[in-house]
This record gives C-alpha cells, structure tokens and sequence, in this order.
C-alpha cells in the first residue's frame, strides 16, 4: 500500500500577490525603522547599508530590493521619521483630558518628544544637512510640510486659539523653538533636568500671557 504524502497547497494568485506585497511593505518598514535606530546609536556618517542591514536582521539582498542607496533611503527614513512624529503628536494631543490645561499639555508634550529616539535621529539628521546640500533639501521640505500639519492638528484640537490669528505661527514658534534649542544643548551636558524644568515653568507664564492677549511679541 502506498501512502501519499500531503501536498503543499499553492496560494492562488492573487493571495500569493497580496502575501508578497505584506511581506515586502513588512520588510520595507522593517529597514526604516532599523535607519531610525542607527542614527540615534550611531549618528549619520557611521549609519551605512551595513549597519541598517544588521539593525534589520535581514539580508543585504533586502535591502537592494527596496532602496538603491544610502540617500535613497534616508530620503524615505525622513518620510516616515516625520510621520510618526506627527502620529505621536496626535495621539497625545487627543488624549488630552479635559480637565488639564491645554497650553501646559502641548508644552510639556512637545518638551518629552523632545527626549525620545525620533528626535535623535531628527538631530543626526539636521547637523549633517549643514554640509549637504541635498540632505538638506530633502529634510527642509519634509520639516516645512511636518510644521503645517502640528499646526493644522493643534487647531483642529483647540479651536478657541484661532483668536489669534496670523500670530499663532509666530507664538507657536517662540515655545518651539526655545524647547528645541534647549534639546540640542542638552545634548553635551549644558541643559541639566533642573534648568530644564525652570524653562519649561517660566515659558509657560511667558506663553500664557501672549495666549491671552496680555502681551505682544513686539512689545
């Protein structure tokens, strides 16, 4: 009697097609956030095809699948960098409850993305954009389009602060730009915790009062 061993069922093709094309975006999302990672270790200039590939876990076949080059790839990191800085942001700012006041909420949310991975590979990313032009067209367009849509969120989460008009950019800027300049020096040490948290206090006083109509930035 002869037993017949099972066969393997094949996929029919338009399963086989979808698997592929899950397994491809799954590896493609996979090297991304491996670029992530290998900026905020290894900074810009030591992140190379090699050392994503090893951050991966995957083949270097893999990678050649899905980007041609170093700037291929940090080009589409930027892309994704930006769109998970943008979900956080959101996630954290519906979360909001409402008994908490807004104006401190966006602050100190701002101020602790500020300390995680994806604004360490956004530093790495900035420093080396210095002396390359092309980096930093790349990253000038992504960061202009990432600006617009924090603002258009945070509008759409807080209405009432449309009172302000054509000045919200401007006040937006001076909290976010002082937050981020602070992360850049505390970077070597200049920034501690404690000045940190006195900053963070005094821009929230500082900030209310033009929130309010209590001060103006030409004052």
């Amino acid at each position: 009697m002869t037993v017949q061993t099972p066969t393997k069922r094949a996929l029919p093709v338009g399963e086989r097609i979808t698997w592929q094309a899950e397994k491809s975006a799954q590896t493609r999302l996979k090297l991304l956030e491996a670029t992530l990672d290998s900026l905020a270790d290894l900074g810009y200039f030591e992140t190379t095809i090699s050392t994503i590939v090893d951050y991966a876990g995957v083949s270097r076949g893999s990678i050649r699948h899905h980007f041609n080059s170093k700037a291929e790839i940090i080009a589409a990191t930027i892309e994704h960098l930006c769109e998970r800085r943008l979900e956080a942001y959101r996630k954290d700012l519906f979360d909001q409850a409402d008994d908490v006041d807004p104006l401190d909420y966006v602050l100190e949310t701002f101020w602790r993305h500020l300390s995680e991975r994806e604004f360490s590979a956004h530093q790495e990313l900035v420093v080396a954009s210095r002396t390359d032009a092309k980096l930093r067209a790349v990253l000038q367009r992504a960061l202009v389009s990432l600006d617009e849509s924090w603002m258009a969120l945070t509008i759409d989460r807080f209405p009432h602060w449309r009172k302000l008009g054509r000045s919200l950019p401007m006040v937006a800027a001076v909290g976010g730009l002082l937050l981020e300049g602070m992360a850049y020096r505390r970077i070597v040490g200049v920034v501690s915790d404690e000045l940190a948290q006195a900053m963070l206090t005094y821009l929230k006083l500082r900030m209310r009062r033009l929130f309010e109509g209590e001060e103006a930035l030409d004052a």
